[in-house]
């Protein structure tokens, strides 16, 4: 089995949210007690892409 994966851009932030906000009332895999925005989690996902830019 071949495993392909990229690397996320700030298209795929929304979908991302969506997802990881659906683990939020379980408590299980987050500590957040709310669900979080798009524009919060912005500035986090900027700085992963600068890091992650030089394997473009």
């Amino acid at each position: 089995m071949t495993v392909t994966f990229s690397y996320a851009t700030r298209q795929d932030l929304p979908k991302i949210i969506e997802i990881y906000n659906q683990a939020v009332p379980t408590r299980i895999s987050t500590a957040d007690t709310n669900p979080v925005t798009v524009e919060a989690k912005k500035f986090g996902l900027s700085l992963i892409i600068k890091r992650h830019d030089h394997y473009g």
